[in-house]
Protein backbone atom coordinates (compact mmCIF):
# COMPACT_ATOMS: atom_id res chain seq x y z
CA UNK A 1 0.00 0.00 0.00
CA UNK A 2 1.38 3.43 -0.92
CA UNK A 3 0.90 6.53 1.24
CA UNK A 4 0.27 10.14 0.35
CA UNK A 5 0.54 13.14 2.67
CA UNK A 6 -1.54 16.30 2.26
CA UNK A 7 -1.15 19.61 4.08
CA UNK A 8 -4.35 21.06 5.60
CA UNK A 9 -4.83 24.34 7.45
CA UNK A 10 -4.74 22.39 10.75
CA UNK A 11 -1.94 19.93 10.03
CA UNK A 12 -0.80 17.10 7.79
CA UNK A 13 -2.76 13.90 7.02
CA UNK A 14 -1.60 10.59 5.55
CA UNK A 15 -3.92 8.77 3.18
CA UNK A 16 -3.41 5.61 1.19
CA UNK A 17 -3.83 4.41 -2.37
CA UNK A 18 -7.15 2.62 -2.73
CA UNK A 19 -7.18 -0.95 -4.01
CA UNK A 20 -7.12 -1.00 -7.79
CA UNK A 21 -5.18 2.27 -8.03
CA UNK A 22 -6.26 5.51 -9.57
CA UNK A 23 -7.58 6.91 -6.27
CA UNK A 24 -6.07 8.03 -2.98
CA UNK A 25 -8.31 7.86 0.08
CA UNK A 26 -8.15 10.05 3.18
CA UNK A 27 -10.49 8.49 5.74
CA UNK A 28 -11.75 9.80 9.07
CA UNK A 29 -10.46 13.35 8.48
CA UNK A 30 -11.84 15.61 11.26
CA UNK A 31 -13.45 18.90 10.25
CA UNK A 32 -14.43 20.22 13.71
CA UNK A 33 -13.40 19.85 17.33
CA UNK A 34 -14.78 17.34 19.82
CA UNK A 35 -18.47 17.62 20.72
CA UNK A 36 -18.83 15.23 23.64
CA UNK A 37 -19.02 15.96 27.37
CA UNK A 38 -19.55 19.67 28.15
CA UNK A 39 -19.62 20.48 24.41
CA UNK A 40 -22.62 18.18 23.79
CA UNK A 41 -25.58 19.89 22.07
CA UNK A 42 -23.50 23.02 21.45
CA UNK A 43 -22.01 24.32 18.19
CA UNK A 44 -18.93 22.35 17.27
CA UNK A 45 -15.71 24.11 18.26
CA UNK A 46 -13.04 24.73 15.64
CA UNK A 47 -10.57 21.93 15.02
CA UNK A 48 -7.30 22.46 16.87
CA UNK A 49 -4.13 22.26 14.78
CA UNK A 50 -1.85 19.27 15.36
CA UNK A 51 1.82 18.56 14.83
CA UNK A 52 3.25 15.64 12.93
CA UNK A 53 1.26 13.61 10.42
CA UNK A 54 -2.22 12.39 11.37
CA UNK A 55 -3.22 8.93 10.12
CA UNK A 56 -6.18 9.09 7.72
CA UNK A 57 -6.28 5.47 6.58
CA UNK A 58 -9.29 4.20 8.58
CA UNK A 59 -12.94 5.24 8.47
CA UNK A 60 -13.84 7.42 11.46
CA UNK A 61 -16.61 6.72 13.96
CA UNK A 62 -20.27 6.78 12.94
CA UNK A 63 -22.91 8.83 14.77
CA UNK A 64 -24.44 6.86 17.66
CA UNK A 65 -27.57 4.96 16.68
CA UNK A 66 -29.95 3.09 19.00
CA UNK A 67 -30.23 -0.66 18.45
CA UNK A 68 -33.01 -1.76 16.13
CA UNK A 69 -35.94 -3.57 17.70
CA UNK A 70 -38.80 -5.55 16.22
CA UNK A 71 -41.81 -7.22 17.78
CA UNK A 72 -40.93 -10.77 18.85
CA UNK A 73 -42.09 -12.91 15.95
CA UNK A 74 -40.24 -15.52 13.90
CA UNK A 75 -40.45 -13.37 10.78
CA UNK A 76 -39.14 -10.23 12.50
CA UNK A 77 -36.28 -12.19 14.11
CA UNK A 78 -35.22 -13.45 10.65
CA UNK A 79 -35.47 -9.90 9.27
CA UNK A 80 -33.43 -8.49 12.14
CA UNK A 81 -30.78 -11.16 11.59
CA UNK A 82 -30.51 -10.25 7.88
CA UNK A 83 -30.36 -6.51 8.64
CA UNK A 84 -27.74 -7.00 11.35
CA UNK A 85 -25.52 -8.87 8.89
CA UNK A 86 -25.77 -5.96 6.43
CA UNK A 87 -25.36 -3.14 8.96
CA UNK A 88 -22.24 -1.05 9.31
CA UNK A 89 -19.94 -2.33 12.06
CA UNK A 90 -17.74 0.76 12.50
CA UNK A 91 -17.28 2.25 15.95
CA UNK A 92 -19.83 4.83 17.08
CA UNK A 93 -19.00 8.07 18.88
CA UNK A 94 -20.41 11.53 19.50
CA UNK A 95 -17.10 12.76 18.05
CA UNK A 96 -18.08 11.71 14.55
CA UNK A 97 -17.44 15.00 12.71
CA UNK A 98 -15.14 13.44 10.14
CA UNK A 99 -14.98 13.20 6.35
CA UNK A 100 -13.94 10.41 4.01
CA UNK A 101 -12.27 11.89 0.94
CA UNK A 102 -11.28 10.18 -2.31
CA UNK A 103 -8.90 11.98 -4.66
CA UNK A 104 -8.13 10.85 -8.21
CA UNK A 105 -4.47 10.14 -8.84
CA UNK A 106 -2.91 11.91 -11.80
CA UNK A 107 0.33 10.84 -13.52
CA UNK A 108 2.05 13.76 -11.73
CA UNK A 109 0.97 12.57 -8.28
CA UNK A 110 3.89 11.63 -6.07
CA UNK A 111 3.03 8.57 -3.99
CA UNK A 112 5.58 7.67 -1.32
CA UNK A 113 6.55 4.00 -1.41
Amino acid sequence: MRDMVRELATGRIRGSAAAGGGVVQFLGVPYAGEVDGAARFRPAPPLRPWTGVRDATAIGPAAPQPPMSFPPSARSRRMLSLLTDMMCTEAQSENCLVLNIWEPVSPATNLAR
